[in-house]
C-alpha cells in the first residue's frame, strides 16, 4: 500500500482504500469467494472509510475486524501538551489554506514518533476534530458516529484493547464501544452472531 512505512506521512485514507479495493478485485478473480478486512490501529479508519462505497466506488467484501481502534487525535494529544497541539494544528490548517497540503510539516510540530515527513495534509486528517481520520474520538457526536459506523454492509467485529495504552485513561471503553455499535445497522450485528454460531457448529461436527 501506498501509506506503508514512510508512505503513512503522506498518503490518505482514499489511497489506502483505492489499493485494498485493487486487491480485493484481483483475489475475486482467482476465485476467493469471502473476503474480511482486518485492521488494527490505524488500519481501523481503513476498514470503516472502505465501508463509503459511494464515495470509493470499493469492492464488497465480506467483513470488518477493528483490531484496537484508537483516535490518532487523542493519541496526540497525550505527546504533546494542549498548546503544542493547537499550534501544530494551526500552522497545518494555515498550510493547507495556502494550498500547501502536500508540503511537510516542520519536524519540531509534530510528535517525538514522527521520524519521516508528515504532510499538512495528513496531519491536519490525524491530529485535527473533523480530520479525515478521525473515527474513534471519544468527543463525537452521536450523529457523526452514526454517519459513520451507519454505513456497515457486512458483519463486523470491533475490538478494543482492554489495556491500549495509546487511549486516554478516562475513556470508558465499554461505553465507546456500546455508542458504536449502537450505530452500526442490525443486519451487521446479526450476520456476526450467524457466522460465530456456523464456526461453533463447524467445530461441533
Amino acid at each position: 500500500m501506498r501509506s506503508s512505512y514512510t508512505g503513512f506521512g503522506y498518503s490518505s485514507l482514499s489511497n489506502d482504500v483505492q489499493d485494498i479495493s485493487a486487491l480485493v478485485s484481483y483475489l475475486r478473480t482467482l476465485g476467493k469467494e469471502k473476503i474480511v478486512l482486518c485492521g488494527a490501529s490505524t488500519g481501523c479508519q481503513d476498514c470503516l472509510e472502505y465501508t463509503d462505497h459511494e464515495k470509493h466506488k470499493s469492492a464488497p467484501v465480506d467483513g470488518y475486524i477493528l483490531l484496537s481502534p484508537v483516535s490518532d487525535r487523542q493519541t496526540a494529544g497525550l505527546l504533546m501538551s494542549p498548546e503544542d497541539l493547537e499550534r501544530s494544528n494551526r500552522n497545518a490548517q494555515g498550510m493547507i489554506a495556502e494550498g500547501r497540503e502536500k508540503d511537510a510539516m516542520p519536524t519540531a510540530l509534530l510528535p517525538f514518533i514522527f521520524t519521516s515527513p508528515v504532510t499538512a495534509y495528513r496531519w491536519n486528517s490525524l491530529a485535527a476534530k473533523g480530520g479525515d481520520d478521525d473515527y474513534f474520538s471519544v468527543d463525537l457526536d452521536e450523529a457523526t458516529i452514526t454517519a459513520k459506523f451507519g454505513r456497515v454492509d457486512a458483519s463486523i467485529l470491533l475490538l478494543p484493547g482492554e489495556d491500549d495504552e495509546l487511549v486516554l485513561p478516562s475513556v470508558d471503553k465499554k461505553e465507546l464501544l456500546d455508542r458504536w455499535v449502537q450505530a452500526c445497522p442490525e443486519e451487521s450485528q446479526e450476520r456476526v452472531c450467524d457466522s460465530i454460531l456456523q464456526f461453533l457448529d463447524a467445530l461441533l461436527e
